[in-house]
């Protein structure tokens, strides 16, 4: 793109029934930090204030700003600086032959967030002098994320002026805050008629059938909008047209549309949604058709399942607020079905010195994906955040009602300090670039009390299969399953470390902060790139309810062969003469056949027909007498 700087009526961009650019600046011929050179700035700021860039260059940790080419940003978060009045001013403008309908408008990212009791403003003033005196046009609203947004205002006021300057104000509130960014500056006259389409709404994701197709549309004419023909297309096909009339949208109004036809969607897939308008007002035609339509791709899955949300909690015995939230959390979840969602607690080396059973995995797991900077926090599939404490039954019900994007089942076993786990999953769209996350959580532990109160910790993670980074998922065609399985030996002593600090938390590779292995759960789930979780699952436990080990009874086990196709013979060496059940389960728990067999000591076999069952995974479970167990998976293929 290239800069056009015009500054008197003589030279403003006529374009007909196009809109008038009178003045525009898109900061793509910046180069380095420098912000351009008809600009000015004012700055207490030890950074320099207002600089240009990209977002890699722009962002930071905690003000990550969205790619949008060459922009201008202050950074109040990088800085950490007196950022009280960083003051970005416009070049000046000549107005004098414009008496009507003139605007400023520019894209935005502004979080307005607050922080440690502050909270960053921003604001838009204008001077009719050369920047001698100003007059404050506009307090900037919040728009609590950190995403970019168009902003429009008239201009009214400085009409027929010949020296009009536009002033951006970022205002830190004496904290450390965040931060703002500025690109497509213009001011201009709109077009007589010109509609634009800016967001499609349909979902994501929707199961196949009838599906509404709905969105939001912004006039950006001077004509208020009272009728017009409502198109969309799916993936470039013929045209859905309908008339909305009895509509009242005003210059730069918005209405939100559902289209009167609906979109029947049979065949699972992705699909382009486009919709446009036609027809303004009767047969006038839209002056600029180059910001008429907006597309989203929408995926149809193949049919409607349950989901099982994900809610993450990140917390801390060393965290005041965490006790509360912990408890918000668990008066809502706790009378729910526990098969219903997934609990993950992920405890951490802060505040203070932070919690014992912090771990290097659960502190990646904050940062990555989520940038977490503050706790209690709570993720939910990956998209609210917020503070577990703010967490309602609605919320609950809500997460409960959104689609699932995958089915999902799966199996573990603890047998001493081994934990084994298969996770089976069928993907319900064309789905690619997600990763599998498996974790073995303590049910509850006590030893890892420290400042807040708490006496109890529930589903705390203790360790994540392979790592916090996840298994990339194979591509699986729709409504085709497909397995990962884990095996982790967890290593050495227990070890209760002092705090979560760097130098005192649990090293995996020689100890462990398991109090209890036969308090464990595995749970999985399947997450996006963009964190968007598909689905989640707790995992249905094979470990018998004792599970001492079978060393006293039994000296070696052999379960062959594997994969089975007729027969599975389980032969054991016995030291003495006992009894021993065993019995085959398939991946639902669904008992197969279940045999007990008293034995002499020395060599025996039990055996089991697989000729008739369906290929697949089963486990077998032998109990002796004292109820010592052991559990083997074993392979059915025909």
């Amino acid at each position: 793109m290239k800069k056009i700087l015009l500054l008197s009526a003589a030279v403003t961009l006529s374009l007909g029934s196009f809109a008038q650019i009178i003045w525009q600046e898109n900061f793509e011929s910046t180069t380095g930090t420098a912000i351009p050179g008809t600009f000015t700035q004012t700055t207490l700021a030890t950074d320099g204030g207002w600089k240009s860039g990209t977002g890699a260059t722009l962002s930071s940790t905690d003000c990550p700003i969205p790619d949008h080419t060459r922009f201008i940003a202050t950074n109040d978060d990088a800085c950490n600086c007196d950022k009280s009045a960083d003051i970005v001013v416009t070049p000046s403008v000549n107005l004098t032959s414009y008496t009507s309908n003139v605007y400023l408008q520019f894209d935005c990212m502004f979080p307005g967030g607050t922080y440690q009791g502050f909270t960053e403003k921003a604001y838009i003033s204008y001077s009719t002098n050369g920047g001698t005196t100003w007059t404050q046009l506009d307090t900037m609203v919040a728009s609590l994320d950190f995403n970019w947004y168009q902003r429009t205002y008239a201009l009214t006021a400085v009409l027929g002026q010949s020296d009009v300057k536009i002033a951006i104000k970022y205002y830190d509130g004496t904290g450390w805050l965040f931060g703002m960014a500025v690109d497509n500056m213009k001011i201009f006259v709109p077009s007589a008629y010109d509609m634009s389409v800016t967001s499609v709404t349909v979902p994501n994701f929707k199961a196949v059938g009838t599906v509404p197709v709905t969105g939001v549309i912004k006039n950006m004419g001077i004509n208020t909008i009272t009728s017009f023909t409502l198109n969309y297309t799916i993936n470039g096909g013929s045209a859905v047209s309908a008339p909305i009339t009895g509509v009242n949208i005003p210059t730069f109004g918005t209405y939100t549309f559902t289209h009167p036809t609906n979109w029947n969607a049979a065949t699972p897939g992705a699909y382009t949604v486009e919709a446009y308008a036609t027809n303004l007002n009767g047969s006038n035609v839209d002056a600029n058709t180059g910001d008429d339509k907006k597309s989203k791709v929408v995926n149809i899955l193949s049919e409607n399942v349950q989901r099982i949300p994900l809610f993450e909690v990140f917390t801390s015995s060393t965290c005041p607020p965490c006790n509360p939230g912990n408890a918000n959390y668990h008066s809502i979840v706790d009378t729910k079905p526990a098969a219903d969602f997934v609990t993950v607690k992920y405890q951490q080396d802060f505040p203070g010195t932070g919690d014992p059973y912090c771990t290097t995995e659960a502190v990646n797991r904050r940062n990555t994906p989520y940038a977490i900077n503050s706790i209690p926090r709570m993720e939910i599939d990956g998209g609210w955040d917020g503070n577990a404490q703010s967490f309602t039954n609605t919320m609950y019900d809500e997460a409960r009602l959104a689609l699932a994007q995958y089915k999902m089942q799966g199996t573990f076993n603890v047998n001493n300090m081994t934990v084994s786990a298969k996770v089976k999953f069928s993907p319900l769209f064309n789905a690619t670039g997600a990763k599998l996350y498996v974790a073995v959580l303590e049910r509850e532990t006590i030893n890892n009390i420290k400042s807040n109160g708490e006496t109890k910790f529930l589903q705390v993670m203790k360790k994540m299969l392979p790592n916090e980074n996840g298994t990339a998922l194979p591509t699986v065609a729709i409504g085709s399953w497909d397995s990962l399985s884990f095996n982790y030996v967890f290593k050495g002593n227990y070890r209760l470390p002092t705090d979560g600090q760097t130098a005192n938390i649990i090293n995996h590779t020689i100890e462990h902060s398991v109090e209890n292995f036969y308090n464990t759960d595995v749970v999985a789930w399947i997450q996006a790139a963009d964190k968007t979780v598909y689905q989640a699952v707790n995992l249905t436990s094979l470990t018998p309810t004792s599970t001492a080990d079978f060393s006293a009874s039994i000296s070696t086990i052999e379960v062959y062969p594997n994969p089975a196709t007729d027969l599975i013979n389980i032969s054991m060496n016995l030291k003495i003469n006992d009894e021993i059940m065993a019995t085959m389960i398939d991946l639902k728990g669904n008992v197969i056949e279940s045999k007990s067999v008293k034995m002499q000591a020395g060599k025996n076999a039990i055996q089991f027909n697989t000729s008739r069952l369906a290929a697949g995974t089963y486990h077998v479970l032998l109990f002796d007498s004292k109820n010592n167990s052991s559990v083997h998976q074993v392979e059915v293929a025909h």
